[in-house]
């Protein structure tokens, strides 16, 4: 006899996620209960891809209600671990999977282990999920079921991605498309596009990284998680490419998603918009966006919450405060290179402004060391800018004025640097005096200086010899 829910959702493949989440609740109350879970387990996940937590939460506790049978039951109980954990919940969510974790591994409870895997993925127990996909990945080959394969390597990919293989990140990935593409499922597509579009936003690799969010969006195209994923990359890209108020733009809006409110391990977006505010001199902003997300890293207790927030008070804190945060942040028990250079990085820019020279160079050099490994060269090429500046005093050498500026910013500087006002430099270089204000605050945070005095100096100051 014919599953009716794989025929269902057979039926249903490639509809927004929403949709095929009302079309389950509907077509629940036709069957008797115990299958009638399966479809209000099922509908959970679609309202998880389609961004409403509260739904995705009620289809869950409506499956463990109804649901008996041991694989059912299990199911259901991760299904509403998942919820839990999408609702700010986590603490409820883990004693769900502690009780019968071990047994998930069977083929014929797939789903339940496939969704446990992404679960304690969020979760950071990276080796138990590492484990748990790859089983799945290699039962789905032996016994040929192509359709199991995607979304397990596409997680395995993801978690690559965090600590540091990023060409194995890619080669899972690519892998994890081809199936997806094979079967049709728009929530896998979808992911295994922004999976390496993460990967490109990172390297900045800008051409790469918006076809693969273009094509992601396509694919996916209601789905809510994806869509997550894709601006919280995009955003990535921009902030590599030192384009802090494009990404704004794309992190802002996150912030309304209760996926991204409730557990910051998901999208892993907070810390990029409080820099790219920084970056643009929005200080009062980075401050509110930092105290939000301190928040929900202390509530949550995720440990890159945790590195990352304190990395960002180190950013924001006065001089003689910013090795308590940084030390803190680097302390951290977090399985991610990227995150970690990214936080040497920001340290050895801060000691060296503070005139600690010996202690910024240390680790402007385990960040290089890191970023050429990965590689991401845009941020290397930051870290070798910032061993390669003169920081005995404020003012910056004219060769490194201009390795380290873009040739906007050298236009700014130059006009601003001669006495011109910003509605002048804005006339001579046909902008507007807010496109004068953006890029001036950029070559003041690259130079290291405060005033256009300080500017004009660090113009006229010779090179200084070696």
């Amino acid at each position: 006899m014919a599953d009716p829910l794989a025929a269902l959702l057979a039926q249903e493949a490639g509809r927004p996620p929403l949709e095929v989440h009302e079309r389950l609740l509907t077509e629940a109350g036709a069957h008797p209960p115990e299958t009638a879970a399966r479809f209000y387990a099922e509908a959970a996940q679609a309202a998880l891809e389609g961004g409403d937590v509260d739904a995705t939460l009620a289809s869950a506790e409506r499956a463990v209600a109804l649901s008996v049978e041991p694989e059912t039951r299990s199911l259901a109980r991760v299904s509403l671990a998942v919820a839990l954990m999408a609702a700010g919940r986590a603490a409820e969510a883990a004693p769900l999977l502690d009780e019968w974790a071990g047994a998930v591994g069977s083929e014929r409870i797939f789903q339940a282990a496939l969704r446990t895997a992404g679960l304690l993925f969020w979760l950071e127990q990276y080796a138990e999920a590492a484990s748990l996909l790859e089983r799945l990945v290699d039962a789905a080959r032996t016994s040929g079921q192509l359709d199991r394969i995607a979304r397990p390597l596409d997680t395995l990919a993801s978690l690559d991605y965090r600590q540091g293989r990023w060409r194995r990140a890619e080669a899972r990935s690519r892998e994890a498309l081809r199936l997806a593409r094979l079967t049709g499922s728009r929530f896998d597509i979808g992911s295994a596009l922004t999976t390496q579009a993460r990967i490109a936003g990172a390297r900045g690799e800008e051409a790469s990284c918006l076809k693969l969010l273009a094509a992601a969006r396509a694919a996916s195209e209601g789905d809510l998680l994806v869509g997550g994923y894709a601006a919280t990359a995009e955003a990535l890209l921009e902030l590599t490419l030192d384009r802090p108020e494009r990404a704004i733009a794309l992190l802002e809006p996150i912030a309304d998603l209760p996926l991204a409110r409730n557990e910051p391990a998901v999208f892993l977006w907070e810390a990029d918009l409080v820099e790219a505010y920084l970056r643009v001199g929005r200080r009062t902003d980075a401050e509110a966006a930092q105290d939000r997300f301190e928040r929900r890293a202390a509530v949550t207790g995720r440990r890159w919450a945790r590195a990352a927030a304190a990395r960002c008070r180190g950013l924001l804190a006065p001089a003689e405060e910013l090795d308590e945060h940084f030390q803190a942040a680097l302390a951290a028990d977090v399985d991610m290179p990227f995150e970690r250079a990214r936080t040497q990085l920001a340290y050895g820019a801060r000691l060296r402004r503070s005139r600690h020279i010996g202690a910024a160079r240390d680790q402007l050099r385990q960040a290089l060391a890191t970023f050429e490994l990965l590689p991401a060269e845009p941020w290397a090429g930051r870290a070798r800018r910032e061993l390669a500046s003169r920081s005995e005093g404020r003012a910056a050498a004219a060769s490194t004025v201009e390795a380290v500026l873009t040739a906007h910013e050298l236009q700014v500087a130059a006009l601003v640097g001669r006495g011109a006002t910003n509605r002048e430099a804005a006339a001579a270089l046909f902008v507007t005096p807010k496109t004068i204000e953006y890029h001036l605050a950029s070559v003041y945070r690259k130079l290291g200086v405060r005033s256009r005095t300080e500017l004009a100096v660090a113009l006229a100051a010779p090179p200084k010899q070696p």
